[in-house]
């Protein structure tokens, strides 16, 4: 909702604060940090609400993901325990002591005050075990929690992102001047170039828009002159220039491409038809680098350690905010945690780069028909990183 004040109809407070409102619910607010600059109109805020969820007291873990062997304790927490312990063998000492003395002297009054001592100190040490393994479970899900919604809020707007390019092509293509202008012998090359450029410095996210004629020749090029003549024989080419659908289109491999400088991105195209059954195409050379790093970023948890990945089925890096990690090179983890996935979000405490990390590894789920009903098959993870 928006912080306009003749329209906000829920009080609106600090970033990151919340609320108990009435039957004990939780009410929670953040606004926007924006996404590449744009915040929104007028100051957008999200807000919540949920229940409580209470840790049940006898320190038992209910999800199944956190039933493993990995503590999240520190030293400090650790410290606290082993006192406790040492403190408890100290006044088991003093009752042995206390019952020794008492029988000595025939004190009997004591014997219930020490058994009684015994049962407290027992029962103290099990309260604060219980209480920091308690406070562990909560870190852990915390933890898990973010993990989770980081690698699916990344996914998902790479879905969302790259339906819209499979969706601009496809508009553009029919564009009345193109499908005029390509079904003529000597094309009007300078409206073309003009039209494109007016698209192009519209929507930023393209390196270049080009057309290429019935022989995969670039005729004409929004940012790019060196490259017109160029002969494409790529297989997403081949098939625009074998399409007669205006509702389908067409993507290269993620893989580089001299189109984009020689760097790894996907290229998007789709038919341009007219009368004459001549088939031309446009196709659209995504700026993958600055675009998906956006993605990872935006979606990062706030005051965490860590990075996140794209990769595809066989964890080739498509994009990562990591200072150690390169596009294209193979993201050396364990296949097995990328099996029975389906649209399931899975965690793992793992050591990477003798570095402790929770990962959450996300699936593509696609967006409408894109990747579930229109035929495009690519399978794309989204990967956190959360350094312990």
């Amino acid at each position: 909702y928006s912080n306009n004040k003749h329209n906000a109809k829920i009080e609106c407070f600090d970033d990151s604060e919340y609320k108990i409102i009435k039957n004990k619910n939780i009410l929670v607010s953040s606004k926007t940090t924006g996404y590449q600059g744009y915040s929104g109109i007028d100051d957008w805020y999200v807000v919540a609400q949920t229940t409580p969820h209470y840790v049940k007291g006898d320190g038992e873990l209910e999800d199944k993901e956190l039933k493993n062997n990995y503590s999240l304790l520190n030293d400090t927490l650790k410290q606290i325990i082993e006192q406790a312990n040492d403190l408890v063998d100290d006044i088991a000492d003093v009752i042995i002591n206390g019952e020794l003395i008492a029988a000595k002297q025939r004190v009997y009054v004591l014997t219930p005050i020490l058994d009684n001592l015994r049962d407290i100190s027992s029962s103290l040490l099990q309260t604060i075990t219980k209480s920091v393994y308690n406070l562990e479970t909560v870190v852990k899900e915390a933890f898990i929690d973010d993990a989770k919604m980081a690698s699916s809020l990344a996914i998902d707007l790479m879905d969302r992102n790259l339906y819209e390019r499979a969706n601009d092509c496809r508009w553009w293509a029919l564009t009345p001047l193109f499908e005029n202008e390509l079904s003529k012998e000597n094309p009007n090359i300078g409206e073309l170039d003009k039209t494109l450029t007016y698209i192009n410095n519209l929507y930023t996210v393209y390196t270049d828009i080009f057309l290429f004629n019935p022989s995969g020749e670039i005729i004409t090029s929004s940012n790019s002159s060196n490259i017109i003549g160029n002969k494409l024989n790529e297989n997403y080419i081949t098939q625009t220039l074998s399409n007669k659908k205006s509702e389908k289109y067409f993507v290269s491999e993620f893989e580089k491409n001299k189109l984009y400088d020689n760097r790894a991105t996907y290229v998007y195209s789709a038919s341009i038809n007219n009368d004459d059954s001549k088939t031309c195409g446009i196709g659209v050379v995504f700026d993958s680098e600055p675009e998906f790093k956006a993605i990872l970023d935006d979606s990062f948890p706030k005051n965490k350690k860590g990075f996140s990945v794209f990769v595809d089925s066989d964890r080739k890096i498509i994009s990562t905010n990591s200072k150690t990690l390169n596009i294209l090179d193979r993201l050396d983890i364990d296949e097995k945690y990328f099996t029975n996935l389906n649209d399931d979000v899975k965690t793992e405490f793992i050591v990477f780069n003798n570095i402790d990390y929770l990962i959450a590894i996300a699936p593509s789920k696609g967006y409408r028909e894109y990747k579930n009903s229109d035929n495009y098959t690519n399978m794309v993870y989204a990967i956190t990183f959360l350094e312990i």
